[in-house]
């Protein structure tokens, strides 16, 4: 639960979501934009993964081609996360990227261990 001083404002005006949170662990909040949310949880998570992973990686794949994949998901969910500065000319390129690290994400979802 984050506790700045624009959360604890916010907080002091809706205590309910505070209470959510501590009986359930998230709120209604965190639902309104829940994509958002869960990439949010992932990304630090991902980004450890990928930095304590020296165990091996999924078979019929090489150490720098599953690194590759781990990449894409990374740039996935970072995008996600931070949002990146509305570019016409680069908007599709960047939501294909975006899109191919999800469908990775899911595709290796069950690989995710070390």
């Amino acid at each position: 639960m984050n506790f700045g001083p624009l959360q604890i404002f916010y907080n002091k005006f809706y205590p309910k979501h505070v209470i959510q949170k501590l009986r359930r662990g998230y709120s209604d909040e965190d639902l309104w934009d829940l994509g958002n949310h869960l990439a949010e949880i992932i990304l630090p998570r991902l980004k450890d993964f990928k930095r304590v992973n020296t165990h091996g990686y999924p078979n019929g794949l090489t150490e720098s081609k599953w690194d590759e994949i781990l990449n894409k998901m990374l740039y996935a969910f970072e995008n996600t996360v931070n949002e990146p500065d509305f570019d016409f000319n680069t908007y599709d390129d960047t939501q294909k990227k975006i899109q191919e690290g999800f469908e990775l994400f899911g595709k290796y979802f069950q690989s995710l261990w070390d």
